[in-house]
């Protein structure tokens, strides 16, 4: 009896960890059960290869680039772009703002300074989120509590002039990730 209870107790405290839904730190596999583009896939081996995040505290960290997402609707092969900007706020703490953009023709971020990249994130209405500095990576969660979360993963190469973006978005049962190589203004 006892046995068979603990055997359940494992199986429920154990399968959150082990899901397809789980994600540990340094191991965020956005294509290990998704049919990801050839692009998809090279961000990926990047995201993989730089387990870093060179931005640090008192750092303004200002990125644009390229962007492929799994989403409906979406031509996964389609190239789509990004900004991110890092900024330390109270206490210290890294902050990232960001914003998509979808079917320009060219990065719509390009040649972007700071203070033009501050002006278009509020005029989107973007907010900062603080970034939690795991091993190896910045991660951001965005919950929505039972409508869902967004889950954005940052590395860097080591000298921070590449930056690496992955996110996970489920919410209200609409799905997204998005897989995004972007270059330091």
């Amino acid at each position: 009896m006892i046995k068979k209870h603990l055997a359940v107790l494992s199986v429920t405290v154990l399968a959150p960890l082990f899901s397809g839904a789980s994600i540990l730190p340094n191991d965020v596999n956005l294509c290990e059960k998704r049919e990801c583009t050839e692009q998809m896939l090279g961000i990926q081996k990047d995201f993989d290869e730089n387990k870093h995040f060179a931005i640090a505290e008192g750092d303004v960290g200002l990125y644009s680039g390229a962007c492929y997402h799994l989403a409906h609707g979406v031509d996964p092969k389609q190239e789509h772009h990004g900004l991110a900007l890092f900024e330390t706020g109270d206490h210290n703490v890294i902050n990232y703002q960001g914003l998509f953009s979808f079917f320009a023709t060219s990065n719509p971020y390009a040649g972007m300074d700071v203070a033009a990249a501050r002006a278009r994130l509020t005029s989107y209405g973007s907010t900062p989120y603080p970034v939690m500095l795991e091993p190896g990576q910045g991660h951001v969660v965005i919950s929505y509590g039972d409508d869902g979360k967004i889950d954005y993963w940052f590395h860097s190469t080591d000298d921070g002039s590449k930056l690496f973006l992955l996110s996970r978005w489920e919410v209200k049962g609409a799905q997204q990730t998005s897989f995004c190589r972007f270059e330091k203004h």
